[in-house]
């Protein structure tokens, strides 16, 4: 996973992520999440560190996921075989 923080003239990588990204969502330039092949992770400093959400298995990650809010406060990630949702904007539950 690459960064700008310069509208793109130039990239740095964040940190190694193992297996495939498939979706993200960034709520502002230091939070935010990634859901992929293996990984469903979560950021508060700008993509420098990533840290497992709490209470979001990752056994249904075979394929990949989606992750989706409508606002800063609701949103879902989906998987292969599960579905969460928070209302917090922080750390999705199972729907």
């Amino acid at each position: 996973m690459l960064r700008s923080s310069d509208g793109g003239f130039s990239f740095s990588s964040l940190t190694s992520l193992s297996g495939s990204l498939d979706d993200q969502y960034w709520r502002d330039l230091q939070n935010g999440f990634v859901v992929g092949q293996a990984a469903v992770r979560r950021t508060t400093d700008g993509g420098q560190s990533w840290q497992p959400i709490p209470g979001v298995s990752e056994s249904g990650l075979f394929f990949g996921g989606d992750i989706e809010f409508l606002d800063q406060e609701l949103g879902w990630i989906v998987t292969d075989f599960e579905a969460y949702r928070t209302t917090n904007g922080e750390h999705p539950g199972p729907t």
